[in-house]
């Protein structure tokens, strides 16, 4: 037997990894599965898996930075549970405690058991993978060390955590509890908060980025490191004809940063480890200073969430962002109380909480709630009345009835009205509040307005407006909206001209037929059709700069349209390799003439039979007989047919 001094015990260590061999066993079978499939694959000769040290590379990389903070999360918490189990349990803490070896020893020893316990499956079956590599020609390259390096530090990392999390609790079915709590609690609440707000600010975009996102390991690891890949296409014309030249790891010092902090964490438990005391077992949260914080943290969650769930039922009007104070502090203040003797509820075991003691903690919370209603009713953050300045705006993405990016200096004149749209929209906010109830009226336009502002100092500033408005009443704000939206210059940019984008793709669909022509749409590429491409779009810039397109605007129904795609080349390289999308949607209308010429064109008509079939199709359509689809077997397209009444 070991003596006092002794730092670590194998007895024990060999032990707590016997005891649990179904555990770790069923993981190493798990991850032989692969080496097998790779094995088999290659004798039956089928040749899906490729050696191509590129490759290799990239599938290192990618479990590095995907598989191995996935697995080490879930697996953490099951080998604490695992080692630490005996501290739930008095005559199990008694029992330890009475082996001749120091509660240091002891800690190392468990700690120690338990990584072992995560790291005896990575070691069979990688050694298993390697060797099957080495065998089918692959080999050892830096990346095979980058990514063991990885799995070593992510489970050293979560397994610190979850022995932190063990040594904060008395109880075995909480340390999973708190565990997934402590692991995800500031995304959360940093979402329900952002959730909550969104719903009374005029304008606010509810906000999933994640600011907090670092205090959230497991996402923080699977977001932001990430595997940068380059390939060739060295046959732009053929899909498939591509080859990897580049991967590399980008943003692994998070992997690092988390490792190091695993190390802070795993001090932490031994100290918490030496002092604590064997009556600790049984209790929901073992360390006295953080049951406030966790009652806390738990108070606000369910305020908040309580709280919104209560007022959309019972208030109206909270999609309007119009807050009812009296009904937020009646709804959100029974939701505190529920939420406050619950809390408390559950920390001590004992449903006899309503006591004089509590009320002063009930007190101020009440006072914070009905502070913090005051301040999203009167905007005392001057966050819903805040709109950037010119000169701080980097670009700004104005995404309305087609998407376009503005770039400072480029369109300084388009982001100097989109800012003035923006003010305009705030300073008439009650207008469109006031008319949100009624959208689904007949002389109501509905439409939005969503702006992503990129700042200089490196933030941004996103805003979202619901454009509801009388076209009776309104006409004034209708009129400036639909300047705006229809605004010339703004259009000519998203139809991407001598910006770096090129079609890619153009199709239309029409709405009407003539007895020679049964398909409704047509398809043209870059590569089989570039004039054909360059006709529709000159037309559709006649028509726009003679105002006969004016997006989403006009009272006509739509007789076609034409979608196209556009895509960005990466400049940085000489290959065709990397690509940004973007899609414009354009509704044709009776009175865009130059657009339906020259689709009249194409399909070799005369534009004066176009005319006649458009006037036969609005006649129809207009009094009722709406147009059902099919499929034609002649054609092989699908067709819309409309009945014509004599």
């Amino acid at each position: 037997m070991k003596s006092k001094t002794s730092l670590f015990n194998k007895t024990i260590f060999v032990s707590n990894i016997k005891r649990v061999w179904p555990f770790w066993g069923l993981l190493s079978f798990a991850a032989i599965i692969p080496s097998v499939f790779i094995a088999m694959e290659k004798i039956r000769g089928y040749g899906i898996f490729s050696i191509d040290p590129m490759d290799i590379k990239h599938m290192y990389y990618m479990f590095a930075t995907y598989g191995a903070p996935f697995i080490a999360f879930g697996s953490a918490m099951i080998a604490a549970m695992i080692v630490w189990n005996y501290l739930y349990f008095p005559k199990s803490v008694g029992f330890f405690h009475s082996i001749p070896i120091s509660k240091t020893g002891l800690f190392v020893t468990q700690f120690a058991s338990g990584l072992a316990i995560m790291l005896i499956p990575y070691l069979i079956g990688g050694a298993i993978f390697i060797l099957t590599l080495l065998l089918i020609g692959g080999g050892f390259s830096m990346a095979t060390f980058v990514c063991i390096g990885a799995v070593l530090a992510d489970s050293f990392f979560f397994f610190s955590f979850a022995t932190l999390i063990a040594h904060l609790t008395g109880h075995i079915l909480a340390l999973p509890a708190l565990y997934l709590a402590f692991n995800f609690i500031c995304i959360a609440l940093e979402n329900i908060i952002s959730f909550v707000v969104s719903n009374f600010v005029y304008g606010l975009v509810y906000d999933m980025s994640a600011k907090t996102g670092f205090l959230t390991p497991v996402y923080k690891l699977l977001s932001d490191v990430d595997v940068y890949t380059r390939y060739t296409e060295w046959n732009p014309n053929s899909y498939g004809s591509i080859e990897l030249v580049e991967v590399r790891l980008d943003h692994y010092e998070w992997i690092l940063i988390y490792a190091a902090v695993g190390v802070v964490f795993a001090i932490g438990s031994l100290m918490l480890y030496n002092k604590r005391k064997s009556e600790a077992a049984g209790d929901v949260i073992s360390t006295k200073c953080l049951k406030p914080v966790i009652h806390t943290v738990y108070v606000i969650s369910v305020t908040c969430l309580l709280g919104m769930l209560l007022y959309y039922i019972f208030a109206e009007g909270v999609t309007y962002s119009k807050i009812n104070v009296c009904m937020a502090i009646l709804c959100f203040g029974v939701a505190l109380t529920i939420g406050y003797y619950t809390g408390i509820m559950l920390l001590e075991k004992t449903v006899k909480v309503f006591k004089k003691k509590y009320l002063t903690g009930l007190a101020v919370g009440a006072v914070l709630t009905v502070a913090m209603i005051l301040c999203v009713k009167f905007d005392a953050f001057r966050v819903e009345r805040r709109v950037p300045k010119l000169e701080q705006v980097k670009s700004v993405d104005v995404l309305s009835i087609n998407d376009v990016t503005l770039v400072a200096g480029r369109d300084d004149d388009l982001i100097r009205k989109t800012i003035d749209m923006h003010k305009y929209i705030f300073e008439n906010k009650d207008v469109v509040i006031s008319r949100q109830k009624n959208y689904m009226d007949d002389n109501v336009y509905y439409g939005s307005l969503n702006l992503i502002y990129e700042l200089k100092d490196g933030s941004k500033l996103s805003r979202y407006y619901p454009i509801v408005l009388n076209k009776n009443m309104d006409k004034e704000f209708l009129d400036k909206y639909r300047d705006f939206a229809c605004d010339q210059d703004l259009i000519e940019l998203i139809l991407h001209e001598n910006d770096g984008y090129e079609i890619s793709d153009l199709n239309y669909d029409i709405y009407w037929l003539h007895e020679d022509a049964h398909s409704y749409s047509d398809r043209f590429t870059p590569e089989e059709s570039p004039d054909k491409i360059k006709k529709m779009c000159d037309a559709i810039r006649a028509d726009l700069r003679a105002g006969l397109w004016t997006p989403g605007f006009s009272e006509e129904e739509s007789v076609a349209h034409i979608n196209i795609e556009y895509k960005k080349l990466d400049k940085k390289t000489s290959e065709r390799a990397y690509y940004s999308y973007d899609y414009v949607y354009v509704e044709v209308k009776p009175s865009m003439v130059n657009t339906l010429k020259a689709i009249s064109e194409l399909k070799g008509v005369p534009y004066e039979q176009t005319e006649k079939e458009i006037k036969e199709y609005l006649d129809s359509f207009n009094e009722g007989n709406y147009i059902s689809r099919g499929y034609d077997e002649d054609s092989g397209f699908m067709v819309e047919v409309y009945d014509i009444t004599e």
